[in-house]
């Protein structure tokens, strides 16, 4: 099942959201926070599940997206198999895996999509904070990683 707007564009990004049941809290709590995203008109959601039937999904909750599809399965047990699902329906060529306790800010994926446009190869969001709690249990290196806008080449 896949759903494009009707004045939509290949998408820059896909969102792929995993679920073994119904459209619950966590997942529309997820897809809400990806609708906060400055690109969200860019921006794919690709919902990977066991059966659509048992989603349930609100489709006013992904109105707006670049598109959104939702990929059945059926039952798995390895998030591995499902998010390979999810790729293998993406449309965009920069995919983005999520978690239903972790919600990007508002430009996270502004900032990735910009900078693979510059042909990174890798393209990661680190806050300061991050870096800061890795450094605490030992050496760090970024080589040609993105912390925000700015481009770190090599830190330690």
């Amino acid at each position: 099942m896949r759903r494009l707007n009707v004045n939509s564009k290949q998408p820059e990004l896909s969102a792929i959201l995993l679920t073994k049941g119904s459209y619950d809290e966590a997942l529309c709590t997820l897809v809400r926070a990806w609708s906060q995203q400055t690109v969200k008109e860019q921006i794919e959601i690709v919902l990977v599940c066991p059966n659509r039937q048992d989603l349930g999904l609100a489709e006013c909750d992904v109105a707006g997206f670049a598109g959104w599809q939702v990929v059945e399965i059926g039952e798995y047990s390895s998030t591995s198999v499902a998010r390979t699902a999810g790729i293998r329906a993406a449309t965009a060529p920069v995919v983005a895996f999520t978690e239903d306790h972790s919600f990007p800010n508002c430009e996270w994926a502004e900032v990735i999509i910009d900078r693979h446009r510059e042909g990174w190869t890798g393209v990661g969001r680190w806050s300061f904070a991050q870096i800061l709690a890795a450094s605490l249990v030992g050496p760090i290196v970024l080589s040609n990683m993105v912390i925000g806008r700015t481009r770190i080449v090599s830190a330690r």
